[in-house]
């Protein structure tokens, strides 16, 4: 009986030592070292930067004299946008910006419509620090890029590594013809991913 008691205590401290022993893949805990509870699966997540945007906090401009018949266009310059990325594995990014209606100040007249909104580049105020820029029109010369629609990509950095980029978006906003005369207000939202 003394023999059978030992033989069992033998496998039981081998078992044991089985529920010790490393899996196979090393980088999760097996399922008996779970019941066991000896085993703790961690996952590190390494920071290798990071890519932010830093805009102008407000901006106004002015249309042209919108007539019965003739719309008028507002070109605002929304001030110097800076982004910053600061990631080692960085292959780029693209910047958008987005408008949201333009409301007016006293009841009555109706909003300007978001859809009247459109983004280009400043030809001055464009410092590409080391990254390669693209603009809204498809070129690498701010000065020639046409306006983009409201959400569209307005501009578009390949880079090497970390870098810092300013650029100055300008909103163009289509005022309809026959729109009350007065001060309207909206957002632009600006972004990069």
């Amino acid at each position: 009986m003394r023999k059978a008691n030992l033989v069992a205590a033998a496998a039981a401290a081998v078992a044991g030592l089985a529920l010790l022993a490393a899996p196979a893949n090393a980088d999760t805990c097996t399922a008996a070292q779970t019941l066991a509870g000896n085993c703790t699966t961690v996952s590190v997540t390494v920071i290798d930067g990071s890519l932010s945007i830093l805009v102008s906090p407000t901006a106004v401009g002015t249309s042209g004299t919108v007539t019965a018949a003739a719309s008028a266009l507002a070109d605002v310059n929304l001030g110097p946008t800076v982004v910053t990325d600061t990631r080692l594995s960085s292959a780029g990014w693209t910047s958008k910006a987005t408008a949201s209606q333009f409301t007016p100040a006293v009841a009555g007249p109706a909003a300007i419509p978001a859809a009247g909104a459109k983004f280009y580049v400043n030809p001055t105020g464009t410092v590409p620090g080391l990254a390669a820029l693209t603009y809204s029109n498809g070129t690498t010369a701010s000065g020639a890029n046409a306006p983009v629609a409201n959400g569209a990509n307005l501009v578009t950095a390949v880079a090497t590594g970390p870098s810092v980029v300013t650029f100055v978006p300008m909103l163009r906003l289509t005022v309809p013809a026959d729109q009350p005369g007065g001060v309207y207000t909206g957002t632009v939202t600006q972004s990069v991913s």
